[in-house]
């Protein structure tokens, strides 16, 4: 069976290493076009969509909250437009965060109650649950 670390942990950290190779694809071509990278971070691939800085902010935000839930680690989250280094910087952070949890930091804790929040009201579910 597949543990609640190997659900997690590689998972989110893949994630983050793809957002870290999508930065340096557009700063590669931002500068074999001559086109400014904020172009680029301020980029949305349709209008109602958050601009790619807050996607990346959004990432970095899951995976700490994840750490918080499952592995009791202290983070601030926020979720704002980042620039091309504060996102190289949170993305960096966060992957190092991930790459320092012990698999029994987090294995066991299945059936763990998470309490969260949706809107004004508390819910409560099974850590697994609440992860996938």
């Amino acid at each position: 069976m597949t543990s609640l670390y190997d659900l997690t942990i590689p998972v989110l950290t893949r994630a983050l290493q793809t957002e870290v190779t999508i930065l340096k694809k557009a700063e590669d071509y931002a500068k074999e076009n001559g086109k400014p990278i904020t172009d680029l971070i301020n980029a949305r691939l349709i209008s109602d969509m958050l601009p790619l800085s807050v996607q990346v902010s959004i990432s970095v935000a899951t995976a700490k909250k994840t750490l918080q839930v499952l592995a009791g680690k202290e983070f601030t989250l926020e979720i704002k437009e980042l620039t091309l280094e504060e996102s190289h910087a949170h993305l960096a952070e966060t992957l190092k965060a991930l790459a320092e949890v012990k698999p029994e930091e987090i294995n066991g804790k299945e059936s763990n109650i998470v309490e969260f929040n949706i809107g004004k009201r508390v819910a409560s579910t099974t850590a697994i649950d609440w992860y996938v």
